[in-house]
């Protein structure tokens, strides 16, 4: 199975995901093996990825499955709006650079 590795991009706000060369362990960062995240809309998918749970997002006083969205719209059950998934899955994302988990098709 391959893996992959979250890195911040530079010079560009945004984030790599980076296929795991198996053979010495290092990241590859070529256009072949790397996809920009660059679009805050895909924050959430990319940060569920490497374990972000949306359920986790809560507004005060509630305990909201949000069934109802994947984080790019408002919560139909609690209101909660794109934005706020959005910073949180960047948060995440931002505190979980260099994370290393299975690859579940970027590069398949």
């Amino acid at each position: 199975m391959t893996r992959i590795q979250l890195w911040k991009a530079r010079g560009i706000p945004g984030y790599l995901v980076c296929k795991i060369d198996e053979e010495t362990g290092c990241y590859l960062s070529d256009e072949k093996n790397s996809v920009l995240v660059e679009t805050d809309w895909d924050f959430p998918a990319t940060a569920q990825t490497f374990g972000w749970n949306i359920r986790g997002t809560q507004s005060d006083g509630t305990d909201c499955a949000h069934s109802g969205t994947d984080g790019t719209v408002i919560c139909p059950d609690c209101q909660l709006t794109p934005s706020r998934f959005i910073c949180d899955a960047a948060d995440y994302l931002d505190s979980n650079l260099g994370k290393i988990v299975e690859d579940p098709g970027y590069f398949s």
